[in-house]
C-alpha cells in the first residue's frame, strides 16, 4: 500500500495547493496547510485499514504485481 498511498499523497497535495489545482498555497497559511495534511494522512489510513479488510494488496501494488509477473 505504500506505493498507493505515495502517489495519492502526491496527486492530492499537488491538486489541492499548487497552482493548477485549487491553489490554496497561496490562500492557506502553514497551520491550515498542515491541518490539510494531517487530514490526507488521516484518510489514506482509513482507506488502508479499508482496503485491507478484504485485499492482500493494494491497488497499484496488485497492478504493478500484475504488469511485472506477465
Amino acid at each position: 500500500m505504500s506505493l498507493t498511498n505515495y502517489l495519492l499523497q502526491s496527486i492530492i497535495g499537488s491538486a489541492i495547493f499548487c497552482g493548477y489545482g485549487l491553489g490554496c498555497y497561496y490562500k492557506l497559511g502553514t497551520t491550515y496547510a498542515v491541518m490539510v495534511g494531517m487530514g490526507m494522512v488521516i484518510v489514506q489510513y482509513l482507506f488502508a485499514r479499508f482496503w485491507f479488510s478484504s485485499h492482500q494488496r493494494g491497488p497499484l501494488e496488485g497492478l504493478w504485481r500484475k504488469l511485472t509477473w506477465i
